[in-house]
């Protein structure tokens, strides 16, 4: 091997280890957060990020499950209590449609299943994120019905269907949410419950060194999804 392609080979094999420990730090971050918030309870974070200059996708995702269920299917409730809302997801090696399990996805909005409260969904184009929201269900929304006949492949997609346990029924409070931190699109899903994110706010701020006057992300909605995303993400600016 000449020298330029050992320096091409050793600079990707940099991008992947700094992706990789990049990935452990949100993960744990994560946990910290949601475990002084009540984190009991079930709970998934997605954090994805497309590929960069054409280099298969390295996955920066945090997942944390926890509380009384001790496994978690994306887009099903396979534990004994119903689970608030629930998510699809897809992280491919190439291109790949979603329609069909989209289609399948969507009929648990009201129609399989009882989470009509608004869905969403967002997938990467390159290094640019196409979102849907809406805040009617995802059995009887004409956006899904379009999104189903979208033709289009993907490496990596997100869904989730709502099913209101904090925060009003509106698009503003609709998943997945979507900020820009280091140059890179974050896409953030949650599913359950944080009951104690209100009270432990600003202790938690505070163990992140974080200044409310000088936060960079703040959320929209009233949703405890939202804020975990937002203080994540403080978190991680002030902190890397």
């Amino acid at each position: 091997m000449d020298s330029r392609k050992l320096k091409m080979v050793q600079r990707k094999r940099m991008r992947q280890v700094r992706s990789q420990k990049m990935a452990k730090r949100s993960a744990s971050l994560a946990t910290l957060l949601l475990s002084s918030w009540g984190g009991g309870y079930p709970a998934a974070v997605h954090s994805l990020s497309p590929s960069r200059h054409g280099q298969r996708y390295i996955p920066r995702v945090g997942e944390i499950i926890g509380g009384r269920h001790s496994s978690f299917t994306a887009g099903s409730s396979s534990s004994t209590t119903a689970l608030p809302c629930q998510l699809l997801g897809m992280n491919a090696a190439h291109p790949t449609s979603f329609s069909f399990s989209f289609r399948g996805f969507a009929r648990r909005g009201g129609i399989t299943d009882v989470h009509s409260d608004g869905w969403g969904l967002a997938f990467y184009e390159g290094r640019g994120l196409r979102t849907f929201h809406d805040s009617a269900s995802a059995s009887e929304s004409v956006v899904a019905r379009m999104v189903e006949e979208y033709p289009v492949k993907t490496v990596n997609m997100l869904a989730h269907i709502r099913y209101a346990t904090a925060g009003e029924v509106c698009l503003e409070n609709v998943h997945p949410f979507q900020r820009e931190m280091w140059g890179i699109i974050w896409c953030f899903a949650h599913n359950g419950d944080v009951p104690l994110f209100k009270s432990k706010l600003k202790t938690a701020h505070a163990w992140i060194g974080d200044v409310p006057g000088e936060r960079v992300y703040s959320p929209v909605g009233d949703t405890d999804s939202e804020a975990i995303f937002c203080a994540l993400l403080n978190a991680l600016k002030a902190k890397f």
